[in-house]
């Protein structure tokens, strides 16, 4: 079993990956249904219901980075989605490692923040929600 370096998961928004990242993360739920009845024998009873997906990623905020919190800022502002893809790239994060699992799907961006702390990185934060389907496939 190959355990996967988590260094190398990357993010591309709308066709380009996103530089200075710290950390990235996507997830995917199902709601579920409450059919519990009278006949249920006090006990709770469901079905399947709506599936979601949402992110979020972190990274090191430069000024004059177009590739980073700029590109998701306008994102943001644009009230658009875009074409996400989260994968592995490779140790420069130039190139989608070949036979990888990916995940692809359009998100919105719902919040950016920036922060400045005391003799600190400055940093960016930002999260996202899918809309339609999240579909798993290979490099």
């Amino acid at each position: 079993m190959a355990v996967l370096n988590g260094t190398f998961g990357m993010i591309s928004v709308g066709g380009t990956v996103v530089l200075n990242l710290t950390s990235c993360d996507i997830s995917q739920e199902m709601a579920t249904r409450d059919v519990t009845t009278k006949t249920s024998a006090g006990n709770r009873e469901l079905l399947e219901g709506m599936m979601s997906w949402s992110g979020s990623a972190s990274g090191f905020f430069e000024d004059e980075d177009a590739e980073g919190h700029k590109m998701l800022l306008a994102a943001l502002q644009a009230r658009t989605a875009v074409a996400l893809i989260y994968t592995e790239y490779n140790a420069t994060g130039t190139t989608a490692a070949s036979g990888n699992t990916n995940y692809t799907g359009s998100i919105f961006i719902t919040s950016i923040s920036r922060s400045d702390g005391l003799e600190d990185t400055a940093t960016w934060e930002v999260s996202f929600d899918g809309t339609g389907a999240l579909t798993a496939g290979t490099n």
